[in-house]
């Protein structure tokens, strides 16, 4: 039996070649999450944490259950059903029993009940879904926290996404989005039904919440969603966990963009009003959601 590093507890988890135990990997956890937390808003405030019961928002969900109290903030869970068959229906059932075994209110949008449209139903006009499905997911979410008077959002994206998003926009030349994603939440601007994001799991790789959920006995969704195999995401997410096997990488990386991000230069984004729905967009007088339910209906 292998010993924890630092005590003489039997050892659960290799992390940078250590070997550690449950209590001293929570530890190590629970740490990473102050550093984000810490630097944000969130105390007293009224909070939306987005669950769709992967490893990541299960990971999450359970370790701010723990700190609410120390944070004085409170948080409730929503589940949004895009309608992706069998998937939606399973992930709905791990979410909902993480909820109930930690007495949280978790509030259920579906995608078809609300907008009579399915993700299913959009595989038949694209194969962009991932896109689409992102999309949707961001505008439904910020949607319901404006509607419901949340003054945040709390996403699981963990440190290997954030570094996904950066390389995919360093490639592309997307300097504004590069900054955006070299910060771990955003402001809320309510007057342009904007409600801000938090991203606690800033410095907390893929591994981390699958080594967490696995030490902590919660339960998560193993099975992927049926569309993810075509995406981008996939490829580079690959690379990265290599990296990770050999070094800090993903830690590394972001700790570098911390560090520029106030010599990237502010690109104040311009903000209309969709013609239909009323939230904000970027470029078009109906949004890209409203433009993507009227596009399935009319098929």
């Amino acid at each position: 039996m292998s010993r924890c590093r630092y005590c003489n507890n039997e050892a659960v988890v290799v992390k940078n070649k250590k070997k550690i135990c449950k209590t001293h990997f929570n530890n190590f956890y629970i740490n990473r999450l102050k550093k984000v937390i810490r630097k944000t808003p969130i105390k007293e405030k009224k909070v939306l944490l987005a669950i769709s019961g992967g490893k990541d928002s299960v990971a999450i969900v359970h370790a701010l259950a723990g700190l609410q109290e120390h944070y004085n903030f409170s948080f409730e869970l929503i589940f949004i059903d895009l309608g992706i068959d069998s998937f939606s229906k399973e992930s709905f059932t791990v979410s909902e029993k993480l909820a109930n075994q930690l007495n949280l209110k978790i509030h259920y949008y579906s995608l078809s009940d609300y907008h009579k449209i399915k993700i299913d139903d959009l595989s038949k006009i694209t194969n962009k879904i991932c896109s689409y499905c992102g999309t949707m997911k961001r505008y439904l979410l910020n949607k319901f926290a404006y509607e419901n008077d949340f003054d945040f959002i709390i996403t699981g994206h963990n440190m290997d996404d954030e570094i996904i998003f950066l390389q995919q926009n360093i490639l592309s030349g997307a300097v504004e989005y590069v900054k955006r994603y070299s910060s771990f939440y955003t402001e809320t601007l309510r007057e342009k039904k904007l409600i801000g994001k938090i991203k606690p799991q800033f410095f907390l790789s893929e591994q981390d919440n699958i080594d967490y959920c696995r030490i902590n006995e919660l339960d998560y969704i193993k099975i992927k969603c049926p569309y993810s195999e075509k995406s981008s995401h996939n490829v580079i997410g690959e690379g990265i966990r290599f990296l990770n096997g050999k070094m800090d990488y993903s830690y590394n990386f972001l700790q570098f963009f911390l560090k520029i991000n106030k010599f990237l230069p502010d690109k104040e984004v311009e903000f209309k009003f969709c013609d239909k729905c009323g939230f904000p967009t970027t470029n078009y007088e109906k949004c890209k959601f409203c433009k993507t339910v009227e596009k399935v209906s009319d098929e």
